[in-house]
């Protein structure tokens, strides 16, 4: 059922007081209210985005591996192997619940706008375009782990122009989209601390990048930010 202020709560008077964006999400919610319980909406959004993503990363990584042979997990070592599994498990998992049964998530929920949880769905479509184009240009030297392939090549076009490791910024897109449409402090909480996992991980990622391409790596990271575009001086 749907109901004003309810605990996922539709569509709030006190988001009308939003501006443009909450009235333009509210209209646009109460519309597809009219066909379906609002949390439907949202979590329907969620499942759109996380079985795109999926298979958008399933489809190049395995291009790739065909390519240049498989690449273990195992060789981030397990400081980096173990966490990132057990917080990236963790938020696939309070998706799936999420997904299946919103109720179930209920204890994690938050008092959000509703005009800020429909947000979430471009943010996510965003992520998915941008991972899309990151992937082109990495092409067959995506890999796992920190570690480069045999016949790994430094990739300087895309959004490797400005950013060293945009697939992690357009990550933390997604996860913003996962998080607002599901208003779920548990997902975002598992999720940012896989991401603080990942952050360590690029340490390593970029010494050993550093390693085999030398002086052409370090002018390509004084050129460039880590996750976002480097201002110019």
């Amino acid at each position: 059922e749907c109901r004003p202020g309810g605990p996922y709560g539709a569509l709030r008077n006190g988001d009308q007081s939003e501006g443009w964006p909450g009235r333009a999400y509210g209209a646009l919610e109460t519309a597809l209210a009219a066909f379906m319980n609002v949390e439907d909406i949202y979590r329907w959004t969620v499942l759109a985005i996380l079985a795109s993503g999926f298979g958008i990363s399933v489809y190049f990584r395995r291009r790739a591996d065909r390519v240049g042979g498989s690449v273990p997990r195992s060789r981030d070592g397990a400081a980096i192997a173990i966490p990132l599994a057990v917080f990236g498990l963790a938020g696939f998992g309070g998706l799936l619940v999420y997904v299946i049964n919103p109720a179930w998530m209920r204890w994690s929920q938050l008092e959000l706008p509703a005009w800020v949880r429909l947000s979430g769905g471009p943010l996510g479509i965003a992520a998915l375009v941008l991972f899309v184009w990151m992937f082109r240009h990495l092409g067959d030297n995506v890999t796992p782990t920190a570690t480069t392939r045999p016949r790994h090549t430094l990739v300087m076009t895309g959004p490797y122009r400005w950013i060293r490791h945009p697939m992690y910024s357009f990550y933390v897109l997604m996860l913003a989209g996962h998080v607002t449409l599901t208003a779920s402090w548990f997902i975002g909480l598992v999720s940012g601390l896989g991401f603080a996992v990942l952050v360590v991980r690029t340490l390593k990622e970029e010494a050993h990048l550093e390693e085999r391409f030398g002086d052409e790596y370090r002018s390509y990271m004084r050129r460039t930010g880590r996750f976002v575009p480097r201002l110019r001086s």
